[in-house]
């Protein structure tokens, strides 16, 4: 290595994490106590639930002694006991001890002693001796723990996860709270879930994953929703689960994914509602039915693929938003996360040199205290000093991979280590435990991959001499040592294993011979029909040669990954499939035929929809007001669906916290109805729908200098679903410096005046997140209401001579809509659009009329003409309120001999206008002759630039025009508080030559810098 050679190395951001995980939840229960934690079949429990029973099974253990650093054992199933007993022991700092209802108990009863746990908390008496049992479901009179408790120090363990040993004995990683603290912190960072999002768990509770989901959703206040276990393995059903629950965020691993997005695929399901897929334990690879699982679900879908071993939680992950179809097939690992750093390490322990392969090495906050033994010492294997790092304490994960772009990416193991559905198998392990339970010679355990099919491992004995070994048997009694998932598929006897030049066992050649050899080491029968469609798809999926009648995906080696894409081979070939039960007990092919034949399996239907439409009852629904059903109508028939998105942005001179910017966006929306508020249509009715526990989405994107401008955009023109979505949506764009905060509302709840409200609101509360709310009057039926008979009338004679030439002046003669918007801005003196300037003789707004209208007479208008002013429609007595209050008055202009004599008029005509403002834009459009529509518009906005303090840090609050017009000429003046004012113009190019158009601005630029309207007259 060369002086100034780049090494090999990520490392993540510095950044600080909690000290009382425990506190993180607490916290967010008290913000939502009533809000669904988790969400098990038909029950709901929510957070003061949760957290009240956390507080009391906690006040037993400590009871029983537990303290910072105890040991508690927990054999309970998936669902809200286990989530409340992980709780109880983060409550107290203790250590966590998951012991799988699933495994054998002979392997649970060796992990609880290796623990040296004396409490065992489970669901009724403790089903191994050694330690006392705490029933999950009887209630003491035990109360809370004191509040005096000892908090954990961050290199207190908490929790044991055993993982493969070679030895033939499981090792316990011990991870301390340090570790599991940062890692919470950053998911919840960078994630895009929210508060009120819905996340699975679907992990078994032995598996790291689980403290992802479980922690990751309930410390943001999120749901988190149990899949059924014993419908797991049930891709027909995940699939529909996923869609009816509206899942947001999707935690499996790829073998799981794979079929998951294969029957999405074959049934045409779309997941509109999924917005993040985490996938961890094993390399994933981006395959066309990922990518339309992708295509079918949000827009601002992001794919997180996780790296890390068990003795440090993740620490890299890369993301990917946007077309799949630009996604690399097979994803890096990704840089580092928070407070970690990754190291390639040579054979001689240095740092290799960037772009050459070494082992992955981890140091930091991330890495484990070491392993447990029986005898409570903990040995140091994989753990140890860094020097190249300088690191007293690290890890050797025995991967191999090479940094490319600032990414991991991973290129194998050093040793035989394997990864079979997620789980880290140690081949010796199970050659340990093989030659305890039969007579062998040699043994070998080898990985087999085959493509389009989970990852199978093979065991390879050669009997000792002498000795008779019944390969059914011995996977049996492997059964009973090993997780389900990782016990070998098949048992192939052999009379000597090969071997390499080398005198190593050649795996890569049994590997082959597992693929290319027969299933059992035994010739397959002639499989006639339906017995032999079967079998092909059965061995396809198990990777192994053939099938024959009496094998079944038990008998060959398969689980319930291999039995999802089981489901959806079948559903392939047959379009039906048996029961997922059915398959999981053991049906054999022969029987699954019969099953079959008799019309026992369950056709492959239509898919439904992935979410049924909600029906609320009609206490919900209040009719839409007249300028929200002229909203909805032009959402249905108009093909510019963002043209009534109005946003703005907050740059931020510095990081905002996700964390206070999800709470003060929930304030804020409980606080204002009409952001919770839809449109549906019922018949003939638009209605508007109050929902009462939604909450406004979030999204956070990480960007680079180049993407920000464009991601921006893109989540500005996105369109609303006026049916479904809420009015108000955010994004965080994090970038390096200084992050960018945009929030886009939809004009049917939203005017600009109701912007700034919304704005003031976040401002208050991410800077006290324990404001009171303001004192004003919030009252969701303070609706506008259709224009009355007097106001009706007014119009009808005011307009009673207008033709459609005083509406369509100086547009072109072949006018025709092309959907070009061309923008202009004229930059004019602040005084001009001051409303201290307001005098009787004449406001700014009126003296900028007035100057106009003799510049567009100049530029070839009528003598008389008429443009539209948008106003708002404030109900008395309600401010500041939040809603739709869109008035669009139209006024007739007569330029006179003088722009003074033509301000004079335009302020009386604006004077009558504004007293007979109760009327809406369509209904204008009833008014005017031939139902004509007014084709130029003057607004007012005063949002274009402002400074807003969130919490300390200065942001400048910015108006981001739509790329969609409202009106085809829509001219709007606009001031700031910065000291800055202006005038933008946007036109269809379709409808006005912007050679005419400039011309016109011109004149009217001109008029505006003279000094009869620079000043009052």
């Amino acid at each position: 290595m060369t002086l100034g050679e780049e090494l090999s190395l990520l490392a993540g951001e510095v950044r600080p994490f909690p000290d009382d995980l425990y506190g993180v939840f607490g916290r967010t229960a008290e913000r939502h106590p009533n809000r669904p934690a988790v969400r098990e079949g038909g029950e709901v429990t929510t957070y003061r639930v949760l957290r009240d029973r956390s507080e009391e099974l906690a006040g037993r253990l400590h009871r029983r002694g537990v303290r910072p650093g105890t040991a508690v054992a927990v054999h309970l199933e998936r669902g809200a006991d286990a989530v409340a007993a992980l709780l109880a022991v983060l409550r107290l700092g203790a250590s966590y001890v998951p012991l799988d209802v699933h495994h054998p108990p002979e392997r649970s009863a060796g992990a609880l002693a290796a623990s040296g746990a004396g409490v065992l908390v489970a669901d009724g008496d403790a089903p191994f001796a050694g330690a006392e049992a705490v029933d999950i479901g009887r209630v003491e009179e035990a109360g809370p723990p004191p509040q005096d408790t000892p908090a954990p120090g961050p290199e207190d363990p908490s929790y044991v996860l055993f993982t493969s040993g070679s030895t033939g004995e499981p090792k316990g990683a011990r991870i301390p709270y340090r570790t599991l603290s940062n890692f919470v912190s950053w998911l919840c960072r960078t994630s895009n879930v929210t508060v009120g999002s819905r996340s699975t768990q679907f992990s078994r509770v032995s598996f790291d994953v689980w403290f992802t989901e479980v922690l990751g959703t309930l410390c943001t206040g999120g749901e988190l929703v149990v899949v059924e276990e014993r419908r797991r393995a049930d891709v027909e059903y995940l699939v529909r689960f996923c869609g009816e629950q509206r899942i947001e965020r999707l935690f499996l691993p790829f073998a799981a994914l794979r079929p998951f997005a294969e029957w999405a695929q074959h049934k045409g399901v779309r997941l509109p509602a999924l917005t993040e897929i985490n996938t961890a334990g094993e390399q994933p690879h981006v395959t066309e039915a990922l990518e339309r699982l992708v295509r079918g679900a949000s827009p601002t879908l992001r794919l997180a693929n996780q790296y890390g071993p068990t003795e440090t939680h993740v620490v890299t992950e890369s993301e990917f938003f946007g077309d799949p179809a630009r996604w690399p097939r097979t994803p890096p690992a990704g840089p580092a996360i928070d407070n970690c750093v990754v190291a390639l390490l040579g054979a001689g322990g240095e740092i290799v040199p960037l772009g050459e392969e070494g082992e992955v090495c981890v140091a930091g906050v991330p890495v484990g205290l070491g392993y447990l033994r029986p005898n409570g010492t903990a040995p140091r294997t994989g753990f140890g000093p860094i020097e190249a790092l300088d690191e007293p304490w690290g890890y050797r994960t025995g991967d191999i991979g090479v940094i490319e772009d600032g990414r991991l990416v991973l290129r194998g193991r050093g040793d035989d280590q394997v990864k079979i559905s997620g789980h880290r198998v140690e081949p010796g392990e199970i050659e340990v435990l093989a030659g305890q339970a039969a007579e062998l010679a040699e043994v070998a355990a080898v990985a087999v991959d085959t493509p389009g099919a989970p990852r199978t491992m093979v065991l390879f004995a050669a009997a000792a001499p002498g000795a008779a070994v019944d390969p059914f048997a011995l996977r049996a009694r492997l059964a009973e040592r090993l997780p389900a998932a990782v016990v070998p598929s098949r048992v192939v006897l052999t009379g000597r294993l090969p071997r390499t030049s080398t005198g190593k066992v050649d795996r890569r050649r049994l590997a082959l011979d597992a693929v290319s050899g027969p299933g059992h080491g035994r010739p397959l029968p002639s499989l006639t029909g339906d017995e032999a469609r079967i079998a092909a798809r059965l061995a396809r999926v198990l990777g192994v040669a053939g099938a024959d009648a009496g094998d079944s995906l038990l008998t060959l080696g398969g689980g319930s990954l291999q039995a999802m894409s089981l489901m959806t081979e079948l559903a392939k070939e047959f379009g039906a499939t048996p029961g997922i039960d059915r398959v999981l007990d053991g049906a054999t092919v022969e029987q699954l035929a019969a099953d079959l034949r008799a019309g026992d399996w369950f056709a492959d239907a239509a898919p439904e929809p992935p979410h049924p439409p909600h029906t609320p009852d009609a206490a919900e629904e209040i009719p839409a007001s007249p300028v929200q059903q002229e909203i909805w109508l032009a959402d249905y028939w108009l093909d510019e669906p963002a043209a009534y998105n109005v946003a703005v942005v907050l740059d931020a001179e510095g990081a905002l916290d996700p964390g206070r910017v999800r709470h003060a966006l929930e304030r804020t929306v409980a606080r204002h109805p009409a952001l919770r508020s839809v449109l549906r249509r019922r018949l003939d009715r638009i209605l508007v729908h109050t929902l009462d526990d939604r909450q406004a989405p979030l999204e956070i994107h990480r960007v680079g200098p180049q993407e920000a401008a464009a991601t921006e955009r893109a989540f500005v023109d996105r369109p609303f679903d006026l049916g479904e979505d809420l009015p108000v949506r955010a994004a965080l764009l994090r970038q390096e410096e200084r992050d960018r905060l945009v929030l886009v509302f939809h004009q049917h709840a939203v005017d600009v005046p109701g912007v700034q409200t919304v704005v003031d609101d976040l401002a208050r509360w991410y800077g006290d997140p324990g404001a009171e709310a303001p004192e004003e009057t919030i009252r969701p039926d303070a609706r506008l209401r259709p224009a009355d008979a007097v106001t009706l009338d007014h119009w009808r004679r005011t307009l009673s001579g207008v033709t459609s030439g005083h509406l369509t002046w100086l547009q072109r003669e072949d006018a025709s809509p092309s959907g070009q918007v061309v923008r202009r801005r004229l930059d004019v003196p602040p005084a001009l659009l001051d409303a201290r300037h307001n005098t009787s003789q004449g406001t700014s707004f009126a003296r900028m009329l007035g100057s106009f209208a003799h510049a567009a007479q100049a530029a070839g208008a009528p003598d008389t003409f008429v443009v539209g002013v948008v106003t708002t429609r404030r109900t008395p007595g309600v401010s500041p309120l939040v809603g739709c209050h869109l008035g669009l008055l139209p006024l007739l202009l007569k330029p006179g001999a003088t722009v003074s004599d033509t301000v004079a008029g335009t302020r009386e005509a604006l004077a009558t206008a504004l007293a007979h403002r109760q009327i809406s834009a369509g209904e204008v459009t009833d008014v005017l002759p031939e139902r004509a529509r007014l084709a130029v518009t003057f607004g007012f906005d005063d949002l274009e630039t402002r400074e807003v303090d969130l919490g300390g840090v200065r942001c400048v609050l910015r108006h981001v025009h739509a790329n969609a017009l409202q009106f085809p000429l829509a001219i709007t003046p606009w001031t700031s508080p910065l000291g800055h004012a202006g005038i933008d113009v946007a036109f269809d190019e379709g409808l006005y030559a912007p050679g005419t158009v400039d011309s016109l601005l011109a004149g009217w630029s001109a008029l505006l810098a003279g000094p009869s309207t620079a000043e009052p007259r």
